[in-house]
């Protein structure tokens, strides 16, 4: 199952996730039987870092959900062991006590520290041979950029593993039998844990989102947990470790330099940070620093995607310093375990996806079917989430964005067909703000109103027409509905006049002149069909006076069906 995945029913075309997602892993594809488009993630180019789940304005990107598996392993009557990455004391609100405690009450046969690995790989990044840059390895998120992105620079990678496997490893040399879960704030750390060279090392990942929602379904009271649910961690305490998830705790947990003016060592947080330091890394202008901690989030750990603590960086920093100096191991800490045979190593592999590159007149074509044929037209608005209109058209190229993306392109061709239809309407249109000046006028109403050929735009109204009937709309912000008729103009008109908003009002003109005629005629030939009928009746009836003998009875019947047509013709 793909790790992030998007909710198609909830996914509203706004381009946000394509804005943020600083290595563009996201591509629209347009719905099959609509209009509609939707934002799918790119497996093969993402970095797991998460910024799609969070900016998301209609939560349309999920992250897997893991829990139910971990149920099972804990049902399996296995015992299962939670790794705690180190930022889970700033990561929840709770005290960090209690999450431990209530770790145990959703049934962790034991709870440990990562922090413990994470000392274990800061120190073996001190041990790496000089003469060379190296790039920090613990987060799964920058290993993912290199590998992906920047293949070139994998020989930099530092060869060390992350705290979450150097832990998970500890963990299985003293109970081989157990079940390892690492939680944590990272989406990436479920990636990292799937690849092959760790296969049986870590049996699944929750971040800090699913375990707190799995803590409410299960504990009603936090604050009352019973007293076998110890908030202490089992296995060996970990010391300095517990500053690895602040920007800089690498450094401060191997014991190197934390001057920050030391050219020799570097720490860089956040993802366009880190981008931009690679970029430097490749054009040979980082040579002096030995080492580089790279962290994608802005600050470090303690700005996971998957965090659930929302309060501020500098709270959630000081949480760490606070916890760190309350919770120094003392002398009854558990004997570290024999790490003779613990391997701290790994490898990397280039996993970038080699896409094709459009010539230049494969992306004129491309600006050509979005009007863009001049330079000018490229406006580089960036509201289809690409930073240039040339980006744009080669992900278009290579099947990551579709056309209908570019807004100002779309919006224009709207435009060109409202006015199209707009001045190819039958019917006159006017259009006026509440000041009764003309903003929009059609041919037709022009033609009926007699403008000549100038644009009447901006003008009043009341120079061409009675404005009586608009005004009482804009009064009464009401629709009407009535017959006109403009004898100067010889025009009778069925109006609709209503309101447009709260500052426009609109008219719509339908000309029945040549319908109120054929009308007028038919009810002059209707009258003089009556008129003699009703001569025929009179004249028919002098007769019947004087020949009653005779034709009497005739004369009735001619009488009741004359009588007839008359009203049939009156009705009709």
């Amino acid at each position: 199952m793909e790790l992030i995945s998007t909710n198609e029913a909830r996914c509203r075309d706004c381009y946000k996730c394509v804005r943020e997602c600083p290595v563009k892993a996201i591509r629209i594809k347009n719905v099959s039987g609509s209009e509609a488009q939707r934002a799918e993630v790119m497996e093969e180019r993402c970095v797991h870092d998460g910024r799609c789940v969070l900016v998301c304005p209609q939560q349309a990107k999920k992250v897997r959900n893991d829990v139910d598996k971990v149920k099972e392993l804990i049902s399996s009557g296995r015992a299962v062991v939670a790794s705690l990455a180190p930022s889970f004391a700033a990561g929840f609100p709770l005290r960090p006590g209690r999450v431990v405690s209530a770790l145990r009450k959703l049934g962790f046969a034991g709870v440990q520290e990562t922090s413990y690995g994470a000392e274990l790989v800061a120190v073996e990044h001190k041990k790496l041979p000089a003469g060379r840059t190296y790039l920090s390895s613990a987060c799964s998120s920058v290993v993912s950029l290199v590998e992906k992105h920047f293949p070139d620079l994998i020989p930099n990678l530092s060869p060390i593993v992350s705290p979450m496997i150097a832990h998970a490893r500890i963990i299985k040399s003293m109970e081989p039998e157990a079940a390892v879960v690492f939680i944590g704030p990272c989406i990436a750390k479920k990636d990292e844990a799937e690849e092959k060279q760790y296969q049986g090392v870590v049996d699944a990942v929750l971040d800090f989102g699913e375990i707190w929602e799995w803590m409410q379904e299960e504990i009603s009271d936090f604050k009352n947990l019973p007293a076998e649910f110890k908030e202490e961690f089992d296995g060996p305490r970990a010391d300095t470790g517990k500053l690895f998830p602040l920007d800089g705790g690498m450094l401060r947990t191997a014991g190197m330099s934390m001057d920050r003016l030391d050219d020799k060592v570097m720490v860089i947080s956040g993802f366009e940070n880190c981008m931009e330091m690679l970029r430097h890394l490749q054009l040979g202008r980082v040579c002096k620093v030995g080492l580089i901690e790279l962290l994608a989030c802005p600050g470090g750990c303690i700005s996971g995607p998957m965090t659930v603590n929302e309060e501020d960086i500098f709270i959630k920093k000081q949480r760490i310093i606070d916890y760190f100096n309350r919770n120094r191991p003392g002398e009854n800490s558990q004997a570290p375990p024999n790490l003779r045979d613990i391997n701290l190593y790994r490898t990397y592999s280039n996993r970038r996806v080699p896409l094709p590159e459009p010539s230049e007149a494969e992306l004129n074509e491309i600006f050509a079917r979005t009007g863009k044929t001049k330079p000018e037209d490229r406006l580089n608005c960036g509201s289809c989430g690409y930073p240039t209109c040339r980006d744009k058209a080669v992900a278009v190229y290579q099947g990551f964005a579709e056309l209908k993306m570019c807004i100002p392109y779309m919006r224009e061709r709207a435009e060109s067909v409202s006015n199209r239809v707009f001045a190819s309407m039958p019917n006159g249109i006017i259009i006026v703000n509440r000041e009764l000046k003309i903003l929009e006028i059609n041919d037709m109403a022009r033609k009926m109103l007699g403008i000549p050929g100038k644009d009447p735009k901006g003008e009043d109204l009341s120079l061409y027409m009675d404005p009586a009937n608009f005004h009482q709309v804009s009064v009464n912000d009401s629709v009407l509905n009535l017959t006109m008729n403009y004898e100067q103009k010889d025009l009778i008109t069925r109006e609709i006049i209503f309101p447009l908003g709260p500052e426009e009002i609109a008219g719509i003109f339908i000309d029945i002149t040549a319908d109120s005629k054929r009308e007028e005629q038919q009810d002059l030939l209707n009258n003089e069909t009556i008129k003699r009928a009703e001569e025929v009746i009179s004249k028919q009836m002098q007769v019947a006076q004087e020949i009653a003998g005779l034709l009497g009875e005739t004369t009735a019947d001619t009488k009741v069906q004359l009588t007839k047509l008359i009203k049939l013709v009156k009705n009709k």
